[in-house]
């Protein structure tokens, strides 16, 4: 008897690893059911299909991309052979300063300088370009003009993404349009934008942004309310649009 007591007193060393395996083992367990799905929930590219790539078109680009032509002379532009090729065109012949957040909301704007701004018709177009540059710095924009170019108008041109001379025929049209999706959707850039700019934000608010991708995903919210649920999480402006074209592609491709 004495025996037995001696050998389990000296084989503490036994129980006391078997302890510490024990609760090793319980601590892995408790990972991999609750903190591992917690911290995946949390990461946006684990909310994009693995197929994104596969799935992507230029027709989903089309359906999905807003499309603003602001001139004068809107029959500069082949707006209806735009329309039928699948793009989402709207024009305005004049808009306001007061309404540049409504521009800014739209992915690519064709934009001219003079007499498109109501505020200011004859340097209101220079205004306007520099505060989409600063409300949506991820937008594409197009400078066109029919008039010789002058100091004001190199400014005006230099701000853009591109620059045509008026009137733009339907080619030189889909040749910008189709340049500035592949920029702006094309789903290997726009993953890897959107989780850059996830990884800017603390841990807590990119739980936050995922879930909000999640219910505009599942259609919950639209995108307007997506955008300013967005802008309440991410207060740079071009991190939050990376992240709203993130979840619009995500959406449409699911």
């Amino acid at each position: 008897m004495q025996k037995l007591i001696t050998f389990f007193n000296d084989a503490g060393w036994l129980a006391n690893l078997i302890g510490i395996a024990t609760f090793l083992g319980g601590g892995i367990a408790v990972f991999f059911r609750f903190v591992r799905p917690k911290l995946a929930s949390s990461r946006i590219d684990g909310v994009v299909p693995r197929d994104l790539t596969q799935k992507w078109s230029e027709s989903i680009s089309k359906a999905i991309a807003k499309i603003a032509i602001v001139d004068d002379q809107p029959a500069d532009f082949p707006v209806a052979e735009l329309k039928a090729d699948g793009y989402q065109v709207q024009t305005y012949k004049q808009v306001t300063l007061a309404t540049t957040a409504q521009l800014a909301a739209y992915d690519i704007v064709f934009l001219d300088m003079k007499g498109i701004v109501k505020d200011d018709p004859e340097n209101g177009g220079l205004k306007l370009i520099g505060e989409l540059r600063r409300l949506n710095p991820s937008q594409k924009v197009c400078a066109v003009s029919s008039k010789t170019f002058d100091i004001n108008a190199t400014e005006f041109f230099r701000q853009a993404d591109d620059a045509k001379k008026k009137p733009l025929t339907a080619h030189e049209c889909r040749t910008v349009i189709n340049q500035f999706l592949a920029e702006l959707f094309e789903p290997q850039v726009i993953i890897a934008s959107g989780v850059h700019a996830q990884q800017q934000l603390p841990r807590a608010r990119r739980a936050e942004l995922v879930s909000l991708i999640k219910k505009f995903k599942k259609q919950e919210i639209s995108v307007e309310q997506f955008r300013d649920g967005a802008a309440k999480i991410i207060t740079d402006a071009s991190l939050k649009y990376r992240i709203v074209n993130l979840a619009r592609v995500v959406a449409n491709a699911s």
